[in-house]
């Protein structure tokens, strides 16, 4: 949108004489001024407007705000012939013209990856993104002015004619590569979209058409007109150039692009409702449209007592239905602490038993300190196995900055024959989201053919901070990508999942108060209000997550060498360390009788020497950290190989998943950062998306359209299947249920996931279920059906 022509008033009105100084000025202005506001627009939408902040809002949110400064600058150097104001309006506009083109072309990559190549971790981009579109436009401008290139250029601010070379080198030639990256990628994706279309679009089976909702013409046909706008507002000013360059008259061309140029900012920010969410959000608040009203939390509440088993009486009644088969488990050690960028002790067997337990899972934040030869991640790293000893291996380990994760695996347990699917994943949620100050590493793994995942994560800190503690807990869940389908997030993939570290939830209760209930010994009370117990009985966050009972007293703050609880800036002891857990249905997850407690012997003042003292609850103490170190121990049921053995393969064709029937009942969108009594109520096109990890595909059911209450039945609901294996291991197996949203330009919207257990559908008769849906962690709404598993074809022998 910044106008550059470097021809002369004469020139121009000899050509179009028609056009007058003042009306040709006042064009550029009003053009400018159109962009302004578009621009300014989308700006304060992003910035007031919380629903409306995603990953790719974010990155349009930068583009047009560079827009936005860059016509600015127009303003600044309006009516200016030099001079100081004028250095500063051109130094503006090819900083943030440039950038604006650097963000254009970053914003297309990013479709080429989520459409082309089907990639789903695009959002960890996003800091490279920020280097390249602030770090290139300063380098050139550093170099005009070492030049002294910034001036009057006849008729605007920017580099003056006598600068030919840099207006090349620094301004025509990158906008020239990057016009010709922009086009090709997005001559790419529209060449992807519209054959993925084609494949599915003719086919009469309503499975397959379903797979067709992801990718709609729209979307290339927005993008189609997108490039044909680009080009006309860039390749006159390019034109321009090169006609001036050969020293041909360009009066033609330098009136097109004194009308088109100013208009950029006005074709990027519709980037900005490319968004289905970002349409919605702004049609129900300037067109105050409204929808069926969704639930409230109340009605929830009342809707939570749900028909599904327990994992117990589930276990139960699977040892009814087999009773030769015994389920195996293996024993769990999940530590965490914060270590307030101490140094570490050499002895860690108090709070660290070793040769003890089958995995190991440790996390640790602010792990930073000095040391004399390498990183403190490698330091730590290194103890930590030369304290588990040779009769464990590490099974992976990952850092975010100070927030570090080990696991370990006992060496019964080999790498690639019992333990296989090692992945390892990391999410920032700290200044900006991406910084990695604040967020959660993870890691998860199969044992034989159960599937473990453990998360270690540092959250917002401060009392008031409890919303955007939730927001991490989401942002985070969203982030790690530690499962095998790329619809479910680790809420909802993986039998055993840990959720740890210092989570800083805090309690609401005066210090004074607080301090006298720690004397007393009473945690009861203390625990009525403690943020993390009250959030998550409000159903704000991490549902359907457990914690042991916390017998232990608060972990924070304490005075750094000794357990006496600080006054520093008369903070209020609160259990900030916390280990959480959660299980799949029909999996056994138990934890050890009083394992779930702090350690009070960890010194990390020296490693030669203990500081000793008597806390209020006599316990010898020497801890050097403002935190305690926490630990628990739980036994994990695992499902063994010995399950699907070879001999019965042989015997068995095929089993299919049947549906009956599915309904949806009082669903609900979750505003993506606000609490959750507020919700979005919005129209929604509800379908469901169904995994299995023995499945070579997902399936889905029909779209019902505008409904809160959907309801699915006999051809709406496809067969899955068929699945050949046992039936002792089908019976450990789960369906995993994905409710989305269709939509009509992008990518379908999620809403809620729940597992279905199938160990209790072995039959002919169809078993009924009720399960809550949930979304990042917090419950949408409510889906019940039934279902069987029917076995296609099976040999006179296992009969």
């Amino acid at each position: 949108f910044f106008f550059r022509p470097e021809h002369t008033h004469q020139q121009i009105y000899v050509s179009f004489p028609m056009l007058s100084e003042p009306t040709y000025d006042y064009l550029q202005l009003i053009s400018s001024s159109i962009s302004t506001f578009f621009c300014l627009f989308v700006v304060l939408c992003y910035l007031f407007i919380r629903p409306l902040r995603s990953y790719y809002t974010r990155l349009v949110f930068w583009l047009n705000l560079s827009d936005l400064i860059g016509c600015l600058s127009i303003f600044i150097g309006y009516g200016s012939t030099g001079g100081l104001r004028c250095e500063i309006s051109g130094g503006l506009n090819q900083f943030f013209y440039l950038a604006s083109l650097l963000w254009i072309t970053c914003i297309c990559f990013n479709y080429y990856l989520s459409f082309v190549l089907r990639k789903t971790n695009i959002w960890k981009l996003e800091i490279m993104y920020h280097v390249l579109c602030w770090s290139i436009p300063a380098a050139t401008v550093i170099t005009i002015l070492f030049f002294h290139g910034f001036g009057f250029a006849e008729i605007w601010c920017w580099i003056t004619t006598e600068h030919d070379i840099l207006r090349w080198s620094m301004y025509y030639g990158p906008e020239i590569f990057l016009l010709v990256i922009v086009q090709i990628l997005y001559i790419g994706i529209i060449i992807k979209l519209r054959k993925t279309y084609s494949e599915y679009l003719p086919v009469n089976d309503p499975t397959s058409v379903q797979r067709s909702r992801l990718i709609n013409p729209n979307l290339g046909l927005l993008l189609t007109l997108y490039i044909v706008l680009l080009l006309i507002i860039r390749v006159p000013g390019i034109i321009t150039r090169f006609l001036e360059a050969i020293n041909v008259n360009s009066a033609v061309w330098a009136n097109i692009e004194a009308a088109t140029t100013p208009l950029q900012g006005l074709l990027d920010s519709f980037f900005f409702f490319f968004d289905k969410q970002a349409q919605w959000e702004l049609s129900m608040i300037f067109c105050c449209s409204r929808q069926p009203k969704a639930p409230k939390v109340e009605e929830l509440a009342i809707q939570s007592s749900l028909r599904s088993l327990t994992p117990l009486d589930y276990q139960r009644s699977l040892q009814d239905i087999m009773p030769e088969t015994r389920p195996t488990s293996v024993s769990v050690f999940v530590g965490t602490w914060n270590l307030g960028t101490s140094s570490p002790p050499k002895e860690l067997s108090d709070w660290i038993p070793h040769n003890d337990y089958d995995i190991y899972s440790i996390g640790t934040q602010e792990c930073k300190y000095e040391i004399k030869d390498g990183q403190a991640e490698q330091d730590w790293f290194k103890r930590l196995e030369h304290h588990m000893g040779p009769n464990y291996w590490v099974v992976s380990s990952i850092s975010l900055w100070d927030i570090r994760l080990i696991v370990f695996a006992n060496s019964k347990h080999a790498k690639d024959v019992t333990i296989t699917n090692i992945k390892s994943d990391k999410e920032a949620t700290g200044i900006g989201h991406v910084l990695g100050n604040k967020g959660g590493v993870g890691v998860s793994f199969n044992l034989e053919k159960t599937s473990f995942c453990f998360v270690n994560c540092h959250l917002a800190a401060h009392q008031s901070m409890v919303t955007n503690r939730n927001l991490n807990v989401e942002e985070i869940v969203c982030g790690l990508q530690l499962t095998n389908s790329l619809h479910f997030d680790i809420l909802n993939s993986h039998h055993h999942l840990f959720w740890f570290g210092d989570l800083n939830y805090r309690i609401d209760l005066p210090r004074e108060e607080v301090m006298n209930l720690i004397a007393e010994r009473d945690l009861t009370k203390l625990l009525e209000h403690d943020q993390l117990t009250k959030e998550m009985k409000r159903n704000a966050v991490l549902h359907g997550f457990l914690e042991l009972p916390v017998n232990f007293p608060p972990t924070y703050l304490f005075e750094k060498g000794s357990r006496v609880y600080s006054d520093k800036k008369m903070r209020i002891p609160s259990w900030c360390d916390r280990i959480l857990f959660k299980t799949l249905p029909g999996v056994c997850l138990k934890g050890v009788d009083d394992s779930y407690t702090s350690c009070d012997t960890v010194d990390t003042r020296s490693s030669d020497f203990f500081f000793l003292s008597i806390s209020a609850f006599g316990f010898l103490t020497s801890v050097f950290s403002d935190h305690a170190p926490v630990s628990a121990v739980f036994e994990a049921e695992i499902i063994p190989y010995s399950f699907a053995r070879p001999r019965d393969l042989d015997q068995i064709s095929g089993w299919q998943i049947e549906f009956t029937c599915l309904e949806g009942i009082n669903i609900f969108r979750h505003r993506t950062i606000i609490s959750l009594s507020q919700r979005t109520v919005r129209r929604i096109d509800p379908f469901i998306t169904m995994w299995n990890p023995l499945l070579n595909q997902d399936f889905s059911t029909a779209i019902i359209t505008n409904n809160y209450n959907p309801v699915w039945q006999g051809k709406d609901i496809p067969t899955l299947g068929p699945i050949r294996t046992t039936r002792r291991e089908l019976e450990k197996q789960h369906v995993f249920l994905k409710l989305r949203d269709h939509s009509r330009l992008g990518q379908d919207d999620s809403i809620g996931q729940c597992v279905v257990p199938l160990g209790l559908a072995m039959g002919t008769d169809a078993h009924e279920f009720a399960c809550m849906l949930t979304w990042k962690g917090r419950p949408c709404g409510e889906l019940r059906g039934s279902f069987h598993v029917r076995l296609v074809s099976i040999s006179s022998e296992a009969v």
